[in-house]
């Protein structure tokens, strides 16, 4: 609602703050994903995560084509330029508010004695960790990617392509990532997915081409989706049903102020360097995380 008075209005106030609670819907959106692992067996919570993230596909990806689509609509309601898509972004939370008004309550877990034990185990803070690296990684590489494709010369389909599927590759292989995650663990998918990030952020670093920005972007994606898969699993292992929903929240409160830092650090960076500088320091990111994690956990290493 208040994005789409922004824009009638031109307000940059209210933008911004139609822009933060655009943002506290995508973090309860996020967190839908543990409610899915709390009706799953504890060996099964990572799949049925993927399975849900699967579901978000569609929406994900479809949503950056609509800009032209829904902005035409707008016009045709005698609305400013840019304030349709708000519009249709209005409609849809509204229909989503009436579907979970409507959905049978379920009965919260109990609470945990003050007493109980709270703990962060190794493998919970390497989650933690992984989920605030990796959406740092992803939002600044993925951020200031657009500009680095109008530098190419790109046109504003072609980005919107390109930004496709990006968030394709972040949601679509959400069933394969929760079933590697489930069948060798977190801490060893954290060993694939870090990894994967350096070689998407190289990859975008000498990017000449939308073809080359286009399979950078892909990687990321599939990258962070597999990280965020084996970080939400980690960060609750172990946990007593009572803990996890707070330890759910601290992992996407990270997420949430590591995507914060990468987007206002991403800016001043690529303007006093170039992309393939904050690319190449988004990969040595990955790899330090990677080490660290080898360095602290024995398994790992076998």
């Amino acid at each position: 609602m208040a994005g789409a008075i922004a824009a009638l209005t031109a307000s940059l106030t209210l933008l911004l703050l139609g822009s933060v609670l655009i943002g506290a819907g995508q973090a309860a959106v996020l967190l839908a994903r543990y409610a899915a692992a709390e009706l799953a067996e504890p060996a099964l919570r990572a799949r049925a995560m993927g399975w849900l993230l699967t579901a978000t596909t569609f929406g994900a990806v479809v949503g950056p084509n609509l800009l032209q689509p829904s902005t035409a609509i707008g016009h045709t309601l005698g609305l400013r330029s840019l304030t349709g898509p708000y519009v249709i972004a209005l409609l849809g939370f509204a229909f989503a508010a009436w579907l979970l008004w409507c959905a049978p309550a379920r009965t919260a877990p109990a609470s945990v004695a003050p007493h109980s034990n709270a703990g962060w185990s190794l493998p919970n803070l390497s989650g933690l960790a992984m989920l605030s690296t990796a959406n740092l990684i992803m939002i600044a590489v993925m951020t200031m990617g657009s500009l680095r494709m109008e530098q190419l010369g790109s046109g504003l389909s072609v980005i919107g392509l390109v930004i496709s599927v990006h968030i394709a590759g972040m949601f679509l292989p959400s069933s394969l990532s929760g079933r590697l995650t489930s069948r060798i663990g977190g801490t060893r998918s954290c060993l694939i997915a870090a990894p994967l990030l350096a070689l998407a952020c190289l990859l975008a670093a000498v990017a000449e081409s939308d073809l080359a920005m286009a399979a950078a972007m892909l990687l990321l994606g599939a990258a962070w989706n597999l990280a965020l898969l084996a970080g939400s699993a980690l960060i609750t292992d172990g946990v007593p049903e009572g803990l996890r929903p707070r330890r759910e929240g601290w992992g996407d409160t990270s997420m949430g102020l590591a995507a914060a830092g990468g987007g206002i650090v991403s800016g001043p960076v690529m303007h006093a360097t170039n992309y393939a500088t904050l690319a190449a320091a988004s990969a040595l990111l990955a790899v330090v995380f990677t080490a660290v994690v080898l360095a602290i956990t024995p398994t790992a290493r076998r």
